[in-house]
């Protein structure tokens, strides 16, 4: 062994912090912070026994939290709210976070919210989109919003993408990608800034290919919006490819970079929450995967109108959002207020411009809703029809009804002319109206316009007279004339006398083939005929046969007889001739042929004719 001693004085060589000539002291504990009268102390590193409350490696002054060595009294601080030293050691003093006040840190400054002890700066900056400094936490209620697993897809247009039991099971393909993520079926552009500070949590599953086990270094989780990306690297991966591994992640900035390795702002995680386009979370945990497994995915929400819950979000802010602006974190423009792509952040929000006659409209267009006083038009610039005036000058009198012919109930104008004075000059008369003041029915319509309540209607004559002519529609009744098409009817609805069919849909009237001689009427509808006394046959066109005509016929046939001539022969010859000469020559003409049975030469004409 090496020397141990000083060989003039015999003082022991000691190791660092102890003391005596024989190295049997502690160096310098403090009596009174020590433990025991000994004074002992750990020979080796030289740390002396403290009393509680009492730290220092000579026990010489209080632990973090005390004050007043010796005897180290609690400090009255907010852990949540100070720093590591908590109070100082002689006064008591509590010593705050950057953003947080009071005597015993516990309390936001202004502009700040939700103490906590786990951010280092104590309170979260309010944000509110830049409208106001002034909130709070929300605490509004907690909920998992709940995904449809089979709306997953990946990124590998080569691989193959199933679900069964919720699980989703993506297997590589020919030429599939080294770096395979998962896309969440989340609606793009959704608001998801009541997620702040909230967490968000998967289970996967990744399998390599066969002998290929090197890891692989992309983000496990990626959050697109705004045209920013924000990246989230797990502190473990997995160790085992048989065994799930799960992930959970609060959004937070301290936990995410941008694209280029950036530590992300608060500014930056919220405008990317606010427009959420995609979720990406990663499968591929090995660099040539096989196969990715996603057991359970699920997002923490907060909403004022969510169910009641044990969990609170006091990460997400409440803020007191100035007029213009309204939601949670200002993100929304009040009723009465749209969007102008000026200023920070998502832009102002403006009163709507309607000229005074609206006091709401469309928060992204600026459309007006519901314009009042008699206007329309994108900004109610407009007066409606059938009034007059400058609906831009913000008067609730911008637009006044034209007296066409009189107003209210009775105003048939689009438009009207009036002098400076306030004097009807003219009226532009809607369609259907006429005169100077719109005081008449046009040609084709019909009604007392002039009468309070009363109008001018089309006149409904079926399409079968020209209603450009003032005298194809009476004005008031409405009745139709000058019925064309072989049509008649107070509204050509049916076809003229001695015409049939259909005058309405058709319009085939066609002339019936009666005769008017023996008829008296024709069906306007199928067309039969309705003869007259003594006539007969379809068309009404030939003559009854009547007894006493018989008792001719019966002479006809005793003539036939004597003279020896068939008795077919003979009444076709007298229906012949009644058929020619019809009823009035029927008796005349049997007689002609009882004189002429006289002679054979006779008969023989006859029968030739």
């Amino acid at each position: 062994m090496g020397q141990q001693c000083d060989e003039q004085t015999g003082q022991c060589f000691c190791p660092p912090h102890v003391d005596g000539t024989s190295c049997d002291k502690c160096c310098g504990c403090h009596p009174q912070g020590s433990e025991g009268a000994a004074l002992q102390c750990d020979p080796n590193s030289g740390q002396c026994l403290c009393r509680e409350s009492v730290g220092g490696r000579q026990c010489d002054r209080c632990l973090a939290g005390f004050y007043g060595f010796p005897h180290c009294y609690g400090c009255r601080c907010n852990v949540a709210g100070t720093t590591e030293e908590i109070c100082d050691p002689a006064t008591a003093q509590c010593t705050c976070k950057e953003n947080v006040a009071g005597r015993e840190c516990d309390t936001c400054k202004p502009g700040t919210f939700d103490l906590s002890a786990g951010n280092p700066k104590g309170c979260i900056n309010c944000f509110c989109f830049g409208t106001t400094d002034q909130c709070r936490s929300s605490m509004f209620p907690v909920s998992i919003t709940s995904f449809d697993m089979s709306g997953f897809t990946v990124n590998d247009p080569a691989g193959n993408v199933t679900v069964k039991d919720d699980i989703v099971t993506y297997t590589a393909g020919n030429g599939s990608l080294s770096s395979v993520y998962f896309n969440a079926p989340i609606t793009s552009g959704s608001d998801y800034t009541s997620s702040y500070g909230l967490t968000l949590y998967f289970q996967m599953s990744s399998h390599p290919q066969e002998g290929q086990i090197a890891m692989s270094t992309d983000a496990d989780v990626r959050l697109y919006g705004n045209n920013m990306t924000a990246e989230f690297w797990a502190p473990e991966q997995p160790a085992n490819p048989e065994e799930a591994f799960n992930v959970r992640v609060k959004l937070l900035p301290e936990n995410f970079l941008s694209s280029t390795g950036v530590p992300i702002t608060r500014s930056e995680l919220m405008m990317i929450l606010y427009s959420l386009q995609n979720i990406t979370i990663k499968g591929s945990y090995y660099s040539s995967p096989q196969s990715a497994q996603l057991v359970e995915f699920g997002l923490e929400i907060s909403g004022e109108n969510l169910p009641p819950s044990v969990i609170m979000a006091s990460s997400v802010e409440q803020c007191f959002c100035p007029a213009p602006y309204s939601g949670p974190s200002c993100q929304h423009c009040a009723p009465g207020y749209y969007r102008v792509q000026t200023g920070s952040f998502l832009g102002a929000c403006v009163p709507c411009e309607c000229n005074g006659h609206s006091g709401s409209c469309d928060p992204d267009t600026g459309v007006c809703f519901d314009c009042q006083h008699s206007t329309h038009g994108d900004h109610c610039e407009l007066c409606e029809e059938g009034h007059y005036g400058n609906a831009t000058d913000g008067s609730p009198y911008s637009c006044m009804p034209c007296q066409c012919p009189f107003s209210p109930t009775n105003n048939f104008a689009t438009g009207c002319q009036v002098s400076e004075y306030g004097q009807l000059l003219s009226c532009d008369c809607k369609p259907g109206y006429a005169g100077d003041r719109c005081d008449r029915c046009a040609a084709g319509y019909f009604g007392e316009p002039q009468r309070p309540g009363g109008s001018c209607k089309p006149c409904d004559c079926n399409n079968n007279n020209n209603l450009t002519d003032s005298r194809a529609c009476h004005p008031i009744t409405g009745d139709c004339y000058l019925c064309e098409n072989n049509t008649d009817g107070r509204r050509c609805e049916w076809c003229a006398p001695w015409f049939h069919g259909d005058a309405i849909t058709a319009k085939n009237c066609t002339a019936c083939s009666c005769d008017q001689c023996g008829s008296t009427v024709c069906d306007n509808k199928a067309g039969t005929c309705e003869c007259k006394p003594n006539i007969e046959g379809a068309n009404c066109d030939r003559c009854l046969i009547t007894g006493d005509f018989l008792a001719v016929l019966d002479v006809i046939r005793v003539t036939a007889v004597s003279q020896r001539l068939p008795l077919n022969v003979m009444e076709k010859l007298a229906n012949a001739r009644v058929d020619q000469e019809r009823l009035d020559y029927a008796v005349n003409t049997v007689n002609t042929v009882s004189g002429t049975m006289e002679s054979m030469d006779a008969k023989v004409s006859w029968i030739t004719y």
